[in-house]
């Protein structure tokens, strides 16, 4: 199609550029250009440039939380956790109500607390006390003070003896957390004493039933209006630890066992029996 000289393409007219971005023409119709297409390239990189620590930040808050979801996520061989919020007993972390089990977390505990529970199993030997509970001793200890030896400001007899740490609860003393019903503040904070009362209040079925440690942890565990430190008493019962303290009780039995036939673990108490012939089979009296 031919023009006249005064025509001109569409193209030629005056304000039609064919180079203009804003406008093209493509068969002999106009099309807009992209928004982003205005946006002079140096704009566009700094945008860029600026953007870029924001996108790292995301990226390092997203993997930091894909972790966080693995490390929730039980191993083979692990307790399934029935609560999702962790807490922490010492250099242990574990959930309300069951911990979870390995050798690993028995050796985080601290050299304290080792030795508070060895204690316990020491007495628990010289009572003829049977395993379950010894096991059931060392879970309601491990409840109530994490099987530390608590003093308590309400108490000041109690700041002057040895002593782990202070106890939050109002008149709770020793490994047990045991209150002025349980006997005077001397004896509550001298471990192999405690634990000697607590054994000594334990009591089986009289027709020979054996209750398991769980029965017994649950039995022997002192009424309290307050929480115990770290975890809630709604959610954890004492036998929610029995599975880690018969871990413990399996890894130091022995040990108190020859310790005790050393000299060590020394009576003062000469109404005591003497230590069980077997530690790991022995039947009560």
């Amino acid at each position: 199609m031919s023009t006249s000289p005064s025509e001109q393409p569409i193209n030629e007219q005056a304000g039609a550029d064919p180079t203009d971005p804003v406008e093209a023409v493509v068969d002999g119709g106009t099309k807009q250009r992209r928004l982003w297409d205005s946006i002079p390239k140096k704009a566009i990189a700094a945008l860029a440039i600026a953007l870029a620590p924001l996108v790292s930040v995301l990226l390092v808050w997203m993997e930091h939380e894909r972790a966080g979801i693995e490390r929730q996520q039980p191993t083979p061989g692990q307790l399934e956790i029935p609560f999702a919020t962790p807490a922490t007993i010492s250099n242990i972390v574990i959930t309300p109500c069951v911990p979870r089990v390995s050798a690993e977390l028995v050796s985080s505990l601290t050299a304290r607390q080792v030795a508070n529970g060895k204690t316990i199993i020491a007495e628990g030997l010289r009572t003829r006390t049977h395993r379950s509970g010894i096991v059931a001793a060392l879970a309601v200890s491990m409840r109530q003070t994490e099987m530390r030896n608590l003093a308590n400001t309400a108490v000041p007899a109690s700041m002057a003896l040895p002593h782990d740490e202070i106890s939050r609860v109002r008149h709770e003393l020793g490994i047990f957390g045991q209150t002025p019903s349980d006997g005077p503040v001397d004896m509550r904070m001298s471990p192999a004493r405690a634990a000697r009362s607590f054994f000594a209040d334990m009591r089986f079925p009289s027709d020979g039933t054996q209750w398991t440690p769980k029965d017994l942890a649950d039995r022997m565990t002192p009424a309290r209006d307050a929480q115990p430190i770290g975890v809630s008493v709604e959610h954890c019962p004492s036998s929610a630890f029995v599975v880690f303290t018969g871990e413990f009780y399996e890894r130091y039995v022995d040990e108190v066992a020859n310790e005790m036939a050393a000299g060590q673990y020394p009576d003062d108490n000469g109404d005591a029996m003497p230590p069980m012939a077997s530690t790991r089979t022995g039947r009560r009296p």
